[in-house]
């Protein structure tokens, strides 16, 4: 169905439901058992249609990729070191040696002597330069955390310095005396953790071009990678793994109830945000929490707090920011923080250069299948605590 359509429908929905509840608090009584039957549908139809979005607006991404992929495959140039170090994996040549020894039914082929071999000890090629940038905007489209941080990819460790504690002047008098201020500059060093899997493809697609396994792979990869590191980047405690958003986000709010939240609280942590992050802050939180907060008024007027939003691709607006959810967002319960609000460029997604895939020829020949065992490098942590402010549900 049309994204466009379907969030048509969604508006249409939720207006209907709002409808129904202003009409029984007019009349100054609860919903009827119909009205509560048709409610619930509702509710149920306008979460369904949200996940229909985002599928069907994650696979035309997709598509389109795997579409310039086959129409216009990429020729980068070679840079002025030649073919040396690791531009040699920028060149067309050591592209198409790498997909021709990848669909080689040799397990070690002699031209692969020429491929730059990954660090993993358990072996494996680097991946074509311009093809591990189509891995990441794959993976991109996937995965929410990547489109609201700062991605940035190194050959090493990275270290960051941030500033630790925030100035503070005074006047001065004739004569007077400059007082001694708080500020520290500290580094957060970011590292590289390994995560990875294996894609199985078939002998038949295995025959046919190498555009076929290449796009196969690249949509796989996508796949798989894309909820193991959606789920770091948001809830990550940093062992072998990202240090999640959620992690080191400050407590801008906390609720007054265990199970629910209020529109005077989702406003409360819309301004416990500093006024310089709030320009470009988002809104992240789970499907069945944002389900929860359309239903929310303001006090003042009575207006909804939430707007639909009707443009294919554009997210819904809550208080004038834009709204992302994320299935790795924890739903409302005691304790958790289970709404996000801040400026996510502050949060920095570091990628180790170098995806390396080794070839398993024999080990699912049995099943008629050729298993790639994808290996990666990745880290994320928020640089500034205060530029993410959380909702903090009460302790039970």
């Amino acid at each position: 169905m049309d994204p466009l359509e379907s969030r048509r429908k969604r508006a249409a929905l939720v207006g209907e439901m709002r409808a129904l509840i202003e009409k029984a608090e007019t009349e100054k009584r609860n919903l009827s058992g119909e009205e509560e039957g048709s409610y619930k549908k509702m509710e149920e139809d306008v979460r369904d249609l949200g996940v229909e979005i985002k599928r069907e607006e994650s696979l035309r991404g997709l598509e389109t990729d795997l579409k310039e992929t086959l129409n216009d495959p990429h020729t980068p140039s070679v840079g002025d070191d030649g073919e040396k170090g690791e531009r040699k994996r920028a060149t067309d040549e050591y592209r198409k040696l790498f997909w021709s020894c990848l669909q080689s039914r040799n397990p070690n082929p002699p031209e692969a002597r020429d491929l730059f071999v990954a660090e993993d000890p358990k072996g494996g090629y680097l991946v074509p330069e311009a093809y591990e940038t189509e891995l990441i905007k794959a993976l991109e489209d996937l995965n929410v955390m990547r489109t609201l941080a700062t991605v940035r990819t190194s050959g090493t460790l990275a270290k960051i310095p941030v500033v630790t504690g925030r100035p503070v002047f005074h006047w001065i008098g004739e004569k007077g005396t400059y007082q001694e201020t708080d500020t520290e500059f500290g580094q957060i060093n970011i590292d590289a953790h390994k995560g990875g899997g294996i894609v199985k493809v078939s002998e038949e697609l295995m025959d046919d071009s190498f555009i076929n396994l290449e796009a196969e792979l690249r949509e796989q990869f996508a796949l798989g990678q894309g909820d193991l590191e959606e789920a770091a980047l948001v809830l990550g405690d940093g062992i072998e793994k990202p240090r999640g958003v959620v992690l080191d986000a400050e407590t801008g709010v906390t609720t007054a109830s265990a199970t629910a939240i209020t529109g005077d609280e989702v406003m409360d942590l819309k301004y416990s945000l500093r006024k310089p992050y709030r320009g470009r802050a988002r809104w992240l939180m789970s499907d069945t929490t944002a389900l929860a907060v359309m239903k929310l008024k303001n006090a003042v007027d009575g207006q909804y707090l939430w707007r639909p939003g009707l443009q294919a691709g554009q997210p819904d607006i809550l208080l004038n920011s834009y709204v992302e959810t994320s299935t790795f967002m924890e739903d409302i319960a005691a304790s958790v923080s289970s709404i996000l609000y801040g400026d996510f460029s502050y949060y920095r997604v570091q990628d180790r250069a170098g995806i390396s895939i080794q070839k398993l020829l024999e080990l699912y020949a049995e099943n008629g299948q050729v298993g790639f065992r994808i290996t990666f490098r990745t880290d994320g942590r928020l640089l500034l605590a205060e530029a993410v402010k959380a909702m903090v549900q009460k302790s039970s």
